[in-house]
């Protein structure tokens, strides 16, 4: 289970300070047996933190049977590593590295402690496969080669208890393999997402829970049908578990959890992180001591002054992105629950009030929403995903129902805009992001979808920004240093502009562009996405003429959503988030459309590439999402009521 990502690289004496704090912490906390308490709850002592974390780990540490080491997903400039630690020293080896990330990575130690589960991302197949890493339980250093021994991909896995098997999951089906690789033997079909996977002690049956149901489910190891075995809450999932002695329920976004016995129901120790996530991942099997990592959330929803500058907090919890403004007073936007299943919920918030509606799942959005767009009546929000490996997805949320309606792509869906009749939405859609031909898409409320015009040619073989002028044009910004507006029926495109650098937007009375162009030649570009750009150049659609404003030597984001234009209400400002060259972090900048001005407004840090920003019609209050450095927690939780 994919448990925090970092993307700050860690110091090895931090990792080994954290290997020494867990190894010291077990000794300690050994000696503490809390007593029983009324109401059938063991009482505990609070969760104990071991060791803090400011970055640089990919997955929760996995502490091996033997107790001698810690193995480590390391995360270091983009590159991943599989470290072992010995707990005693805080000196650890490599045993595996030159794999990509994968946000499904988990660690499984054999019960010998001599093999390492993983599933690293294959950069070629774009698949998570299943290794297995031979080490000297002894040492801890590399005592084979790595070794591949799925066929697809794995999300979680559990050794056999003799060590000799391996279970791991798939997005549908279970399956056991031999250590080293071999025949795939599949034990069930039609598991939805398995989050957590463990053997009986008498390796007759495999116990699961999946990230779509409320139970915990078992098959035979042999062949047969699933039996549930014990249903939870609904706004838990099953984080860690020794089948037939306790289970881990974690409610993960709400930063709190509960230590079950799986024969009694009995709740016998409890643990809460307010604000934050936090997850039990482990546990000895007579469920007297269990770990887990509490961590900050990725993303921050930020309300922010303009007159003061000062910033507010309004949503955290449910990794917030994409706000938008359906009303006075009230901002939808999405939550990705990333436990048990990285589905994106709808929230509606009262920000004046701040409280909040959940309005409605989009299932299985993955990759986030990247963009929400209000009808024009107010009665509609369009949202989509832009998926280059699969469909996108389109989305239709009655406000007045609550109903949202879901549809299936014909490809890429990229920008698009509402009619003025608020009955449909036109959109650039495209076999992928820089797949051609570009076609214009009329999808309607009501589900239809439909092809419109199909544009031939160079200059619109990638999907650009677009902006519909009225029901019958739109500008295309395409990559080709050029912006054009295009008769959406049919016709001849015109070129108004030979310095489009990607990003444009339209100010509030309709007239006039605001585009980043670069004073070099030509952009530089990052396969479909612009690099960088120096300059806003704005054009007068009435009388085609433009004019040029200097960035005093700031370049924009120059990728995903961060390469959004906002207008401000007055008509006088744009907003743009803007880095300095050679820097990697992006501020929020005020900037005057006739250049005497160019305010930061907001040090951003890391704006999320799946953000959007949201001004209230007066100007005042500016809403957007960023995503804060990453900080960790290991903590340990003790409990009485376990049975050796």
């Amino acid at each position: 289970m994919h448990l925090f990502k970092t993307h700050h690289a860690g110091s090895r004496a931090i990792i080994a300070a954290l290997a020494v704090a867990v190894f010291y912490a077990q000794h300690i906390q050994a000696q503490q047996r809390p007593t029983a308490g009324a109401g059938g709850v063991t009482k505990q002592s609070s969760p104990r933190i071991v060791a803090h974390i400011d970055g640089g780990l990919e997955t929760t540490p996995s502490l091996s049977p033997n107790g001698r080491f810690l193995a480590l997903n390391r995360y270091d400039e983009e590159k991943q590593f599989i470290d072992v630690m010995d707990v005693r020293t805080g000196r650890s080896v490599t045993v595996m590295s030159g794999f990509g990330e994968s946000d499904d990575a988990e660690l499984t130690w054999s019960p010998d402690s001599k093999l390492i589960a993983f599933n690293p991302h294959d950069l070629n197949q774009k698949k998570d496969f299943l290794w297995t890493i031979p080490v000297d339980p002894t040492t801890g250093h590399l005592s084979g080669d790595p070794q591949r021994i799925s066929t697809t991909s794995a999300h979680v896995s559990a050794f056999s208890p003799d060590g000799k098997y391996i279970a791991y999951a798939d997005s549908n089906a279970i399956t056991i393999v031999p250590v080293r690789g071999g025949v795939e033997r599949v034990i069930a079909r039609g598991v939805s997402e398995a989050w957590t996977l463990a053997w009986s002690a008498d390796a007759k049956w495999i116990y699961y829970s999946s990230g779509h149901s409320t139970d915990v489910r078992r098959v035979p190891v042999n062949g047969g049908s699933s039996q549930s075995v014990t249903k939870f809450p609904p706004q838990f999932f099953v984080s860690a578990m020794v089948p037939e002695r306790w289970f881990a329920l974690s409610e993960g976004r709400t930063g709190s959890g509960r230590i079950v016995d799986a024969s009694t129901g009995r709740i016998t120790a409890s643990y809460s992180f307010p604000g934050r996530y936090a997850v039990v991942t482990s546990g000895n099997p007579a469920g007297t001591r269990f770990y887990g990592a509490a961590w900050s959330p990725r993303n921050q929803l930020i309300a922010l002054n303009v007159a003061d500058g000062s910033r507010r907090i309004i949503a955290a919890g449910a990794e917030p992105f994409s706000p938008a403004l359906v009303s006075p007073g009230r901002l939808l936007y999405s939550g990705t629950v990333e436990y048990p299943s990285r589905h994106v919920k709808t929230i509606a918030m009262d920000y004046k009030a701040n409280t909040t509606t959940p309005l409605s799942y989009a299932s299985g959005a993955i990759p986030p929403l990247v963009q929400r767009l209000v009808s024009p009546d107010g009665r509609y929000v369009f949202s989509s995903t832009a998926n280059p490996s699969t469909r996108s997805h389109i989305y239709f949320l009655d406000l007045r129902t609550g109903r949202e309606r879901e549809i299936t792509a014909s490809g890429f869906v990229g920008y698009a805009h509402w009619r003025s009749d608020s009955r449909s939405v036109l959109y650039e859609g495209a076999q992928g992001p820089q797949t051609g031909p570009l076609t214009i898409h009329e999808v309607t409320t009501d589900g239809q979808d439909r092809v419109i015009r199909t544009l031939t040619g160079a200059e619109f073989t990638v999907l650009g920004p677009c902006i519909v002028l009225n029901d019958d044009f739109f500008i295309n910004a395409s990559l080709r240093d050029r912006l054009e507006i295009v008769p959406t029926m049919g016709g001849t495109s015109r070129t108004i502009l030979n310095a489009s650098h990607g990003a444009i937007g339209l100010s509030p009375d309709g007239n006039t562009l605001a585009v980043k162009t670069s004073s070099s030649a030509r952009p530089e570009f990052i396969t479909n996405i612009l690099k960088e750009a120096d300059q806003i150049t704005f054009v007068d659609l009435k009388t085609a003429q433009t004019r040029t404003i200097d960035l005093n030597g700031l370049r924009t984001a120059g990728h995903g959503n961060l390469e959004l234009i906002r207008w401000m209400p007055d008509g006088k400002h744009i907003l743009l988030f803007l880095h300095k060259p050679n820097e990697t972090s992006n501020s929020l900048y005020l900037v005057s459309t006739d250049g005497t001005s160019l305010q930061k407004i907001a040090a951003a840090g890391e704006p999320n590439t799946n953000t959007d920003i949201a001004v209230t019609p007066d100007g005042k209050s500016i809403f957007f999402t960023y995503r804060p450095p990453t900080t960790a927690d290991i903590f340990e939780l003790t409990s009485a009521a376990g049975r050796e």
